[in-house]
């Protein structure tokens, strides 16, 4: 009987324990499920973006949006490296910009966004006198070499500083390489941009409509007051931005693929822990088996011992 009551104690602790570690089991599954939905979720994001991505690289190769001359003189730069080997490209495709800014900056640069930079006046001249040649069509050239950079008086910018709505001169809200800073001041180094049409009306009453003005939404306010505005036909607009949201696109792809690698390794750690927790249920299920085995045992010898001494009892 006291091997009995022990095997119950232990019974009754094994059985404490299974229950901890069931719990246990719920939760660690619990997690695994969840980390699993996770990692889908990721994957899932990964595919979107670089489909996204994929599709923004093909018109960029392709040079869609372009004017056709400008297309043409590319085609021919990629397939014949010799050329026009100092053709930087369209000014588009070498500036890159957030996209909170890219219709404001594609509206300022208007036709400039299809110019094509080249290092030399003697480049440009070469590219002029082949459309010519082949008849396919005009094209605007900026050379490096002889552009130089408009910026705006100390005046101007005092008085526009710190104005509701002014987001800042638009040269300074893209980014390029140092080789075309010319270019870029020359073309964007007297716009400001602001948020609004309301803001930037405002703005140039202020600077009594001295300089041009372009709104987050493509409206122009130019020197003198006249105002450009309405819906933007989209199919025709995108090219501004489109190298920039392809690297913001990569580095989006990469913080996704990190946290996956990171989802991963924590599903692995949560189904080894798992797994333990179900090796352990097992050894405790078969604790208790055995313990109820030796218990029956134990159960059947006693009998066996009363009835024995009821037969002896019974034959004095």
């Amino acid at each position: 009987k006291r091997e009995l009551e022990a095997d119950l104690a232990k019974t009754t602790q094994i059985e404490e324990e299974n229950n901890n570690n069931m719990r246990l089991l719920q939760e660690k599954n619990d997690r695994l499920m969840l980390l699993r939905d996770e990692k889908q979720k990721c994957d899932q994001n990964i595919r979107d973006l670089e489909y996204q991505q994929s599709t923004l690289m093909k018109l960029e190769e392709s040079l869609e949006g372009y004017h056709a001359p400008v297309k043409k003189i590319m085609q021919k730069v990629q397939s014949d490296p010799g050329f026009a080997p100092d053709v930087k490209g369209p000014l588009a495709s070498l500036i890159e910009v957030e996209q909170a800014y890219a219709t404001a900056i594609e509206i300022a640069l208007g036709a400039s966004a299809n110019h094509i930079v080249t290092a030399t006046e003697d480049s440009a001249k070469n590219l002029i006198a082949w459309l010519k040649d082949t008849k396919n069509g005009r094209a605007t050239f900026l050379p490096v070499e002889t552009i130089k950079s408009r910026q705006f008086d100390k005046q101007t910018l005092e008085s526009a500083a710190g104005h509701p709505g002014r987001l800042g001169v638009a040269a300074d809200l893209v980014t390029s390489s140092a080789e075309i800073d010319e270019i870029i001041g020359n073309i964007l180094g007297k716009t400001f941009v602001v948020k609004d049409l309301t803001q930037a009306l405002s703005l140039a009453d202020k600077l009594r409509h001295s300089c041009r003005i372009v709104t987050l939404e493509g409206e122009i306010i130019n020197p003198g007051g006249s105002i450009t505005g309405g819906s933007i036909n989209r199919s025709s607009t995108g090219i501004i931005g489109r190298s920039g949201r392809i690297t913001e696109l990569g580095r989006d792809i990469k913080k996704l693929q990190n946290q996956n690698s990171d989802l991963s390794d924590q599903i692995t750690i949560a189904q080894k822990e798992l797994n333990s927790a179900e090796e352990l249920n097992k050894e405790l299920l078969q604790k208790l088996q055995e313990i109820e085995a030796e218990s029956k045992s134990i159960t059947l010898q006693i009998e066996n011992i009363e009835q024995r001494i009821e037969k002896l009892e019974s034959e004095k």
